[in-house]
Formats: C-alpha cells, sequence, structure tokens
C-alpha cells in the first residue's frame, strides 16, 4: 500500500540514489497506481546542519528536484536505535563535530 523511497534529488545528488528514486517512481506510477509513493526527505534545517557529500552529484541541478516535507513522523522514541543503526555503517556516521542535533532530527520527514 505504501512505497518509500529518496525524494528525486536523491537527497545529496548521489547518483544512485537518484537512479533509484527515479526507477521507483516510474514502477509505482505505471504499474502499482494506487500504491501511495512517499519520498523520503529531511527539514531544510538539517540540509543546512549537515555537511552532505553533494560532490557526488553527477548533476549540479539536484537541488532542484528535493521535496518539500509535507508529512513529519516523530522517531524521537525510536533514536537510540537509528544512532546505533548509523554507527554500524561508516559513511552515514554523523560528524563527530556535530554535537547539538537540531530538533528536526527526531522527524523523518517525505
Amino acid at each position: 500500500h505504501l512505497v518509500i523511497t529518496y525524494d528525486l534529488s536523491g537527497l545529496y545528488g548521489h547518483p544512485d540514489h537518484v537512479a533509484l528514486s527515479e526507477i521507483t517512481t516510474r514502477i509505482i506510477q505505471k504499474h502499482h497506481p494506487h500504491t501511495h509513493l512517499w519520498y523520503a526527505t529531511w527539514h531544510p534545517t538539517m540540509f543546512r546542519v549537515l555537511k552532505l557529500p553533494t560532490h557526488m552529484a553527477h548533476d549540479p541541478s539536484f537541488i532542484s528536484r528535493r521535496t518539500k516535507p509535507n508529512r513529519h513522523i516523530w522517531i524521537g522514541n525510536h533514536i537510540a536505535g537509528k544512532f546505533k543503526a548509523a554507527q554500524a555503517h561508516k559513511s552515514q556516521r554523523l560528524p563527530h563535530h556535530l554535537t547539538l542535533i537540531p530538533w528536526e532530527f527526531f522527524y523523518e520527514v517525505q
């Protein structure tokens, strides 16, 4: 009933994320038009706070394809698990200098 994928910008332009989002969108629209499709993105504050590897983007206009959040899902009760899962993947770890986490981080938004 519901599919969640990266927004069309791939969050930070990562070509794999962009391709996954585009393919998922086409499949849902063409073959499953009654399925809800949500794009995962962050609150604009998070894009300003985090230093994302935007140098990986092949298309410099990826930012224009970012989706505006229209739903907020509180994940604060599960934040410890989220951090633990992120720590298992070197590429997903928060920078050591990030000591103050904005409240928007506790929401997954799409």
